[in-house]
């Protein structure tokens, strides 16, 4: 699994998160893509209420740890991950683990991949445009 980085967060020990906000149905939210960009800014925004828990997801452990701190200093219970998502055995092990800890509400699923489409040409000039078409919409 991915390098652990907050001592908040211990496998195998339940956290029972707080109750909803008022409005906002969701108590514990999983950020991929959390250590910059949009990630880190919802993580930040999300930080903000009362009674949140945060898993954040990212690969850069000195941006993440940075995030995480933010995250804490708003009062938000916060663990944070160091994985890429582009591995899926160890996604999928973060994430069963985190669920089985603290049950999971809401992912946000912000970390981009770009691939091509199943059965698109290899070619670059084609790999360039599916490049380019992707990360307009990321």
């Amino acid at each position: 699994m991915g390098q652990r980085m907050s001592t908040g967060y211990q496998a195998g020990r339940k956290t029972a998160p707080a109750p909803p906000v008022d409005g906002f149905p969701y108590r514990h939210a999983v950020i991929t893509g959390a250590s910059a960009g949009i990630g880190a800014a919802v993580a930040l925004q999300l930080a903000c209420l009362p009674g949140i828990t945060l898993t954040l997801i990212g690969r850069n452990v000195a941006r993440l740890a940075a995030v995480e701190a933010a995250c804490r200093a708003q009062g938000a219970q916060v663990h944070a991950l160091c994985v890429d998502v582009t591995n899926a055995a160890a996604m999928t092990d973060a994430l069963v683990q985190v669920h089985t800890d603290c049950p999971v509400d809401l992912v946000l699923a912000n970390a981009g991949i770009v691939a091509a489409a199943p059965g698109s040409s290899s070619s670059s000039s084609s790999s360039s445009s599916s490049s380019s078409s992707s990360a307009g919409v990321a």
